[in-house]
């Protein structure tokens, strides 16, 4: 990462200008306009926002090199484009320099799971910046680069739309993937108000679980809320030991024993509870805690980040459920239209709601001998592993030796 600041003013459009920010302080210096900018923008995201993405270059920026670009009418920020430069290896060792975004999952599989990545753009700025943008890439002002891939990104969201039309413009090719989906839930006033949406057969699996944990729990249960600064540790500590409970029992790591992810989630939960977006909530039994569950509040959303439970309950009593539960009455009580469950299919999701947004990634190469010898060798790892396939299945498909003889034997 380089330490010097390497900062341009260079015409993007005919009404903006773009500066590059290479160096962190600088950009630290610039998180409350970035912030504003955030907030002034036609799909405001937490994960978009300087507390979440700055946090990530400090922990995951390492063999990166920092590449924000500030789009301004003139003193006015108008658009922002939170990228990061490396040099990603395809198989059989094919280098690539690649853009891509702040917050984008690390390849040690130990990266936060980022979700509505973007461009961060001011109402009605959009066609502006997407345009400006994709110009400035075409003539390098990010640095050279093979391919831009811009991952987690709200499929149907208009800036992702208005990106990609702006990178087909460009000599490259361009390809959108589907990554998956984010399942939500739109909030009633009340629980009751919620719960009567949904057939007789959700609304007594959503009832039974509150009954039967509340007839485990008896009288003596609690839901405890992170109000105060000192209970932020506390909260985050509990929320590690339920979590690391729950995958240890399956012989697995959980998250939290990553030390990259955890040093993260130390430092974002410090700076959310600051800016008031931090949920995180626990309950206790008899002064033990059950379950725990870790989120952000924004712009009249709630995101369901990670929860953790004990394994020492009766098997009926579904504490993952009831840990969501109340979550959404808290969300509820705080006046908040959107419960959002973030990305990722899992069977539980389906209980709070039908709805969903598309992820999708965007990568756009540019023509040339890397993308040439990426796609054969592709194609060529590709033919190799079909043949082994076939190869194994025509031996698995071979009769033995000694059943061929025994079958000519009986019919002689």
């Amino acid at each position: 990462m380089k330490t010097a600041t390497a900062e341009a003013s260079i015409l993007a459009a005919p009404a903006l200008s773009l500066r590059i920010v290479s160096s962190s302080d600088d950009l630290r210096r610039l998180a409350p306009a970035w912030q504003d900018l955030v907030d002034a923008s036609g799909d405001p995201q937490p994960m978009c926002a300087p507390s979440w993405l700055l946090t990530w270059w400090q922990i995951y920026g390492r063999d990166r090199q920092l590449r924000v670009g500030l789009f301004l009418d003139g003193d006015n920020l108008v658009g922002v484009a939170p990228l990061c430069r490396r040099t990603y290896w395809y198989r059989p060792g094919i280098p690539f320099r690649r853009l891509e975004f702040l917050g984008s999952d690390v390849d040690e599989n130990d990266g936060v799971c980022s979700e509505y990545l973007n461009l961060t753009i001011r109402r009605h700025y959009e066609h502006e910046v997407t345009r400006a943008f994709a110009a400035a890439l075409d003539r390098g002002a990010f640095g050279a680069w093979d391919e831009c891939v811009f991952s987690a990104m709200d499929r149907d969201a208009e800036a992702t739309a208005m990106l990609s039309r702006a990178l087909h413009s460009l000599d490259a090719r361009v390809e959108t993937t589907p990554t998956g989906v984010a399942p939500f839930a739109r909030l009633s006033e009340t629980w009751d108000e919620y719960l009567y949406r949904f057939n007789k057969k959700k609304r007594q699996s959503l009832t039974y679980a509150l009954r039967d944990f509340q007839a485990w729990a008896g009288p003596d249960w609690g839901v405890h809320v992170v109000h105060t600064a000192d209970q932020v540790a506390e909260g985050l500590r509990i929320l590690v030991a339920l979590h690391r409970e729950r995958w240890q029992a399956d012989g697995k790591a959980g998250a939290f024993d990553a030390p990259r992810f955890h040093r993260f989630h130390e430092h974002y939960t410090q700076l959310a509870f600051a800016e008031r977006q931090l949920l995180l909530l626990w309950v206790s039994v008899r002064g033990a805690p059950v379950a725990a569950l870790y989120g952000f509040v924004a712009h009249d959303r709630a995101y369901f980040y990670q929860c953790g439970r004990t394994l020492a309950r009766p098997s009926k009593v579904r504490l993952g459920i009831v840990m969501v539960i109340l979550a959404m009455q808290e969300a509820m009580r705080r006046g908040l239209s959107e419960f959002d469950f973030l990305g990722g299919e899992a069977q539980y999701k389906s209980l709070f709601t039908s709805e969903e947004r598309p992820l999708c990634q965007i990568r756009a190469a540019r023509r040339g001998l890397p993308e040439f010898s990426r796609t054969l060798a592709r194609k060529l790892l590709g033919f190799g592993r079909a043949l082994r396939r076939g190869r194994a299945s025509l031996f698995a498909r071979a009769p033995e030796p000694n059943s061929l003889s025994t079958k000519t034997e009986a019919s002689t």
